[in-house]
């Protein structure tokens, strides 16, 4: 498809998901290894499609403690989604189901808005989330 093919859309939603289709689709192709070299590297992606990529791809072995670190290197506000994907992804891969473990870590790692919270807080969460998955 050439630029000019791309379509036109009449709202920003219509855009959004075609756009993260098209992402989605790119980052599917991409090999467990080489989603991990871009989250090592504290990237993601405009549409966060990468977490989808990697929780279909990643495995127990390679992914939780980069997954990891990405976590800690992400801590300012605008992060907020990206260390919400990021630790569904971590769940995901490790099969964690339990619904009371999972929003203990959500609201204590990827709390939306972290202005009210103390980035302390967020790094002690980030330890025990550690210490959970055993990568300490």
């Amino acid at each position: 498809m050439t630029v000019s093919d791309e379509p036109q859309f009449d709202n920003w939603k219509d855009a959004w998901e075609y756009n993260a289709g098209q992402a989605n689709a790119v980052l599917n192709s991409y090999t467990e290894d080489a989603l991990l070299e871009i989250i090592g590297n504290n990237q993601s992606d405009l549409y966060y499609q990468i977490w989808d990529a990697i929780s279909k791809k990643g495995t127990v072995e390679k992914a939780p403690s980069i997954l990891v670190k990405f976590l800690e290197a992400n801590l300012e506000d605008y992060q907020d989604l990206n260390r919400y994907h990021c630790l569904e992804t971590i769940f995901k891969i490790c099969k964690i189901k339990d619904e009371e473990i999972k929003d203990n870590f959500f609201a204590r790692i990827a709390q939306m808005v972290i202005a009210d919270k103390k980035v302390d807080e967020i790094k002690q969460g980030i330890v025990d989330l550690k210490k959970y998955l055993k990568l300490i």
